[in-house]
C-alpha cells in the first residue's frame, strides 16, 4: 500500500491565483471523468457488455489515480 499523501508545508511558497485556478479545473475535469466512466459503466452493464463495463471502470479508476496526483500537489489558496 502506498503512503498517504503529503500535505503542502508551512514553507512551501504561496502559489499565484492562476496556478490554483489552473489546479482546480484540472481536480474538476477528472472528477467528471471519474462520473462519466461510472454512468457509462452503469449503462453497458445494463445491457451485460461485460468487456466495455471494464472498460469504463478502468476510465473510472484512471481517472482517480490523476485526481489523487493531482491532490498530492494541491496547491496552497492564498489566504488574502
Amino acid at each position: 500500500m502506498s503512503d498517504p499523501p503529503s500535505l503542502p508545508t508551512q514553507n512551501a511558497p504561496a502559489p499565484n491565483e492562476g496556478d490554483y485556478a489552473r489546479w482546480l479545473h484540472g481536480l474538476r475535469n477528472e472528477l467528471s471523468a471519474v462520473l462519466m466512466a461510472c454512468a457509462a459503466a452503469d449503462a453497458v452493464l445494463a445491457s451485460g457488455d461485460l468487456e466495455s463495463t471494464r472498460r469504463n471502470l478502468r476510465r473510472a479508476a484512471d481517472a482517480c489515480a490523476r485526481g489523487t496526483e493531482l491532490l498530492r500537489k494541491a496547491p496552497r489558496q492564498s489566504s488574502d
